[in-house]
């Protein structure tokens, strides 16, 4: 039988709390609401989106991330 892999796990922490966070292009929600975020296994694209502020795109490795994934957006 193929087993599936196991869902990768990210802990968020993102800044202002109000920022649009999208992965692979798909909005998930407002980081407020997304502490901890369960991916399917393998490379993503993490954009935190925010009027007034830098967005910020990063890459995240679902399966080798050590640690919490910070990102804090700059004022324009």
């Amino acid at each position: 039988p193929v087993r599936e892999a196991a869902p990768g796990v990210l802990i968020l922490e993102i800044q202002p709390l109000d920022a649009s966070v999208y992965v692979d292009g798909k909005f998930f929600g407002k980081a407020a609401e997304l502490t901890r975020l369960e991916l399917a296994p393998g490379r993503h694209r993490l954009e935190v989106v925010r009027p007034g502020y830098r967005t910020r795109e990063i890459e995240v490795d679902s399966d080798n991330q050590s640690g919490p994934v910070t990102v804090k957006l700059e004022r324009r």
